[in-house]
C-alpha cells in the first residue's frame, strides 16, 4: 500500500529533508510552502495524513489544520520549533495526532507517522459496526453523528472515537489509559489533558442531545450509561 502525504513548510532545507525521507518508499509527497497553496489545492480524499509546519508566513499551524479538516479530516502531525507547553497542549486540543519539535531525528519522525497511520488503519478495522442504537438514540460513527428525538448533533473525531469505544462497552467501566491509547496511542502528560478536555465537550454533547451520561469512576475510568434505563 502507498501512502500519500502532504507536507506544508516553508523552510527549505527541512522541506526538502522530508520529501527525501519520505519519497521513494511506500510513501508519495506533495509539498507546498505557503498554507494558501496547500488549502488550495486540498482534495477531499486524496491524503491519508498531512505534516505542518506550525510557523508558516501567511498563517499559524492552527488555522492551518482547521481549513484542512473543514475539508477533509485527515490525521496530521505539527513539526515545529516552538517548545512552549501550552502550545503543545493546545495543538493537541485542536485535533492534531502527534507533535514532533525541530531538529528532530528522521528516524523519530518515520516511527511517528507510522504509528498514525497504524492507529487510522486499526480503526478502520475494527469498524465493523458504525450505526449504535439505543431506543431513539443512534450514533454513526462514519458520519459522526449522534441522532435523539428528531435532534441531529455532529461531533469530531476524537470524539467519535472515545463515544465508539465507550459505547461498546455500555455500562462498562472503561480506564483512561485505555482511551488514551485508543485515540492517541500514547500515555503520556499531553494525551491526558486533551483526553480531559474532549470526555467535557462530549459530556456537554451528550447532556443536551441524549439520554446518556458518562460517569467518572474515581481512580479507574469512566463508563457511558443510559439514564432512561436508570
Amino acid at each position: 500500500m502507498t501512502y500519500k502525504l502532504l507536507l506544508v513548510e516553508d523552510n527549505q532545507f527541512i522541506g526538502s529533508l522530508i520529501e527525501a525521507i519520505f519519497s521513494g518508499r511506500k510513501y508519495t509527497i506533495t509539498w507546498f510552502s505557503k498554507g494558501k497553496d496547500a488549502v488550495d489545492n486540498f482534495q477531499k480524499g486524496l491524503y491519508d495524513l498531512c505534516i505542518l509546519d506550525f510557523s508558516l508566513p501567511d498563517m499559524d499551524g492552527f488555522t492551518l489544520s482547521a481549513k484542512l479538516k473543514a475539508i477533509d479530516d485527515v490525521p496530521f502531525l505539527f513539526v515545529t520549533a516552538n517548545q512552549e507547553t501550552e502550545v503543545r497542549y493546545k495543538a493537541f486540543e485542536n485535533g492534531c495526532d502527534d507533535f514532533i519539535l525541530k531538529p528532530f531525528q528522521t528516524r523519530e519522525l518515520v516511527l511517528r507517522i507510522e504509528a498514525i497511520l497504524r492507529r487510522c488503519q486499526k480503526s478502520d478495522a475494527n469498524d465493523t459496526s458504525s450505526n449504535l442504537m439505543l431506543g431513539g438514540f443512534s450514533f454513526d460513527y462514519n458520519s459522526r453523528t449522534i441522532k435523539f428525538d428528531g435532534k441531529v448533533t455532529k461531533i469530531g473525531a476524537k470524539e467519535s472515537l472515545i463515544m465508539k469505544l465507550m459505547l461498546e462497552n455500555l455500562n462498562e467501566v472503561v480506564m483512561r489509559k485505555t482511551l488514551m491509547e485508543h485515540v492517541w496511542g500514547t500515555t503520556d502528560n499531553y494525551t491526558s489533558k486533551c483526553l480531559d478536555v474532549y470526555l467535557s465537550k462530549l459530556r456537554k454533547t451528550l447532556r443536551e442531545s441524549s439520554p446518556l451520561e458518562i460517569l467518572n469512576e474515581h481512580g479507574i475510568g469512566y463508563k457511558i450509561v443510559n439514564l432512561k434505563n436508570n
